[in-house]
């Protein structure tokens, strides 16, 4: 193996080093093709610049911004894990506190964040494969693991680039069906047993009928900017980022309810 590092940080920047990672790719490569980690390291970063920059052979790939919320303290440091694994995929989860040193604490609470992962070999670092896909597919919620709702997840748009950040809420879970609004910045909470055979979570073969009464009742409601399948949007651009209307087949399996950072889901009410 070559001595050159693979990952190199410089205050706010992480640069890998690509030629190096597909070196000791290419010999890890086992026949069964079984997904491993390659590359794993921790660091602590300051946030006096509250920016995580992903450069790829010094060439800028990925640019977040690590927003905080309104009535939380002004955290100093952020304690990251940086995961490259065999498929090229990097995977950066990071915890956000006071201290310079990383301290044992129960994950549910922990002051998370996980950055939407990069495919490091994609083609112009773009990640084109998961245009309008859901976070299950973008590697922010992984199926049979519940995310705690203390961890934020910082997305990419696919349009803009910018970054943002949401908290996840499992509506199963919950026992709650969710919505967004036309313009994408709002989320909807309807229990399960609001509206007449209204599709839950992991609800299979759902029908164009049943979709059509859902959406109906909600704007007979009052919530008529609310529908079954509007998508998630970035908030900057507002191009869909779960875009549901391209990609119905996954709005069964998304199964967490999205909510921008400072920001809280509407609840449903029957009288409105």
């Amino acid at each position: 193996m070559s001595g050159k590092k693979v990952i190199t940080i410089n205050e706010n920047k992480i640069n890998i080093n690509y030629s190096e990672l597909e070196k000791i790719i290419n010999n890890s490569k086992n026949a069964s093709n079984e997904l491993t980690v390659v590359i794993k390291e921790e660091a602590t970063l300051s946030l006096d610049n509250k920016e995580l920059v992903i450069l790829k052979d010094g060439k800028c790939i990925a640019n977040y911004i690590i927003e905080i919320e309104k009535e939380s303290p002004d955290y100093k440091y952020i304690h990251l894990c940086i995961v490259i694994q065999n498929n090229f995929g990097l995977m950066i989860d990071g915890v956000i506190d006071n201290s310079p040193v990383m301290k044992e604490t129960e994950l549910y609470k922990m002051n998370g964040i996980r950055f939407q992962p990069v495919l490091l070999n994609s083609e112009n670092n773009e990640n084109q494969i998961f245009r309008g896909m859901g976070l299950f597919s973008r590697g922010l919620h992984f199926s049979g693991y519940v995310t705690p709702s203390n961890i934020r997840l910082c997305c990419i748009c696919d349009e803009c680039k910018k970054s943002f950040i949401i908290h996840s809420y499992h509506a199963g879970n919950g026992y709650f069906q969710y919505f967004y609004s036309d313009d994408g910045s709002e989320t909807l909470m309807v229990p399960y047993y609001e509206i007449e055979d209204m599709p839950g979570q992991l609800c299979k073969n759902i029908s164009k009928t049943t979709v059509e009464k859902v959406d109906a009742h909600l704007a007979q409601k009052g919530y008529g900017r609310f529908k079954f399948y509007n998508p998630f949007r970035c908030p900057y651009c507002k191009a869909p980022y779960i875009d549901f209307q391209k990609n119905p087949e996954i709005r069964e399996y998304e199964y967490y309810a999205n909510v921008f950072l400072n920001k809280k889901m509407i609840k449903y009410e029957e009288n409105t």
